[in-house]
């Protein structure tokens, strides 16, 4: 084991192409959604697994997360697996939507690439 990183992980939605972030009473359209995995520390593990490819297994990532209904613990799953991140540190919970252990990042970007992120616990119903 070369490295041990310990930290969140979260889903990152990121919507792209808006003309003006600053008026808050308009509906504002983009052109493209993305959503992928995201979170510092997990993007930090798998910049370091690829970095230290091809030696599998060189990175771990302790942190825990909730198999949320969305299935968004999935998306980071695979992708920290798919970089060679050891992942037995990594704790599945049941979800639980009183105390989420899970989250997402809203990353809205305008068309000259100024940013706002909103980060927030992935909860059900209303």
């Amino acid at each position: 084991m070369k490295a041990i990183v310990l930290g969140n992980i979260n889903v990152d939605i990121t919507a792209l192409g808006f003309s003006d972030l600053d008026d808050p009473a308009e509906a504002i359209y983009g052109n493209k959604l993305l959503i992928g995995p995201g979170g510092k520390s997990a993007n930090i593990a798998r910049m370091l697994a690829t970095l230290l490819a091809p030696a599998p297994r060189e990175v771990a990532i302790i942190t825990r997360t909730a198999r949320d209904p969305q299935g968004f613990c999935n998306i980071n799953l695979k992708a920290l697996e798919d970089a060679g991140v050891d992942v037995s540190y990594l704790k599945i919970v049941p979800y639980d939507s009183e105390n989420a252990t899970c989250g997402a990042a809203l990353i809205v970007v305008d068309k000259e690439g100024k940013n706002r992120i909103f980060v927030a616990a992935i909860v059900t119903g209303n």
